[in-house]
C-alpha cells in the first residue's frame, strides 16, 4: 500500500469515480460541503484523502471526488493505491470529532459546548423568524471560520452567563444578544446581558425583567422544540430593541431579522443556491 499527494483534476476524478466499487450512497449533501469548501478555498490536504484497491477501484473518497467534478476545479490529495480488501472494513469506523472538538482544536484552547453552541445559532441569521424553512448547518470549516470572526464577542457576552444554574445561559438567546451587541451599544447591551443573566435590576430595564420571566416560564412549561427557540429568539431581539430605543409596552416577537451580519448576504445567497438546484 503506497500514498502519495496528487493534483487531482475533475477528469481524473471523474475517471475513478467510473469505478466505484461497493460504497455507500453518494449523500449530496455532504458533496454540496465538500464543493463549498472547495470553492472558498477553505478544502485543506490533511492525511485524508482518497484509496484505491489492488484491482485500481475507488473504494474511499467519493464524495471529495464528486466535489471536485463539480466544482470543475483541481485540488490537491493523498491518494492511497493498493488497499487491502480488509482494510476496507475499518474504513470510518472511528469516532468522529464533535464541533465543539474541532474548535477546540483548532484554536489551542478550550471551547465549551455552549459557545459552540451560539456560534452554530448565530450563523443562521434569521432561520429563526420565520424567514426560510430551510436551516443548512454550518460545515465544520464554515463554523470555524465564523467563530474566528466573532470568538471575541462571543466569548465577552458569555462571559455574563458563566452561571448555567440560573437557566437563562441558552444559546439561541444569546446568539441574539452576541448579534446586537456586535452591531453596536456595546455598554448597555452589557447592562442587558448582566440583567438577563441574573435578574436584578433597576428603573427603566422592565423589558430585560419581562424577557427573562418568559423565557424562563416557557423554557419550563413547554417542551423543548424547534417552534419554542425560534419564539425565544425573536422575543430576545425584539426586547434587545426595545431597550436600546427605551421603549415600554408588551413583549412581541420581532418577525425579521433586527441585527444582520455581513455574513447574512453570503448566507441567503447560498440558500437561494441550495433551493434553485
Amino acid at each position: 500500500m503506497q500514498s502519495k499527494v496528487m493534483q487531482v483534476t475533475p477528469k481524473q476524478a471523474t475517471e475513478w469515480l467510473e469505478v466505484n466499487h461497493c460504497n455507500r450512497p453518494l449523500s449530496r449533501s455532504v458533496v454540496e460541503k465538500y464543493r463549498q469548501a472547495i470553492d472558498s478555498k477553505r478544502f485543506y490536504l490533511t492525511h485524508q484523502g482518497i484509496a484505491l484497491d489492488d484491482d485500481g477501484r475507488l473504494r474511499d473518497g467519493q464524495h471529495r471526488l464528486q466535489a471536485i467534478v463539480d466544482s470543475g476545479k483541481t485540488v490537491k490529495l493523498v491518494v492511497t493505491t493498493g488497499l487491502p480488501d480488509d482494510a476496507v472494513q475499518a474504513i470510518d469506523d472511528g469516532r468522529k470529532r464533535t464541533d465543539q472538538q474541532v474548535l477546540s482544536m483548532a484554536h489551542g484552547e478550550y471551547v465549551s459546548p455552549l459557545v459552540t453552541a451560539v456560534a452554530r445559532e448565530m450563523y443562521g441569521g434569521g432561520l429563526h423568524l420565520g424567514t426560510s424553512k430551510r436551516r443548512p448547518q454550518p460545515s465544520r470549516l464554515d463554523l470555524i471560520a465564523f467563530y474566528e470572526t466573532h470568538r471575541d464577542a462571543i466569548q465577552h457576552v458569555a462571559h455574563f452567563f458563566r452561571d448555567t444554574s440560573t437557566g437563562t445561559a441558552v444559546s439561541y438567546v444569546m446568539a441574539a444578544l452576541v448579534r446586537a451587541w456586535i452591531n453596536g451599544a456595546k455598554k448597555k447591551l452589557d447592562r442587558f446581558a448582566e440583567v438577563l443573566a441574573h435578574g436584578y435590576s433597576k428603573e427603566g430595564e422592565e423589558v430585560i425583567i419581562r424577557l427573562r420571566n418568559y423565557l424562563l416560564r416557557r423554557r419550563r412549561e413547554q417542551r423543548q422544540t424547534q417552534a419554542l427557540r425560534d419564539d425565544l429568539y425573536a422575543r430576545t431581539e425584539r426586547a434587545i430593541e426595545m431597550f436600546l430605543g427605551n421603549e415600554d409596552g408588551q413583549l412581541t416577537a420581532a418577525k425579521d431579522e433586527r441585527f444582520p451580519l455581513p455574513e447574512d448576504e453570503a448566507l441567503r445567497a447560498l440558500r437561494r443556491e441550495a433551493t434553485a438546484a
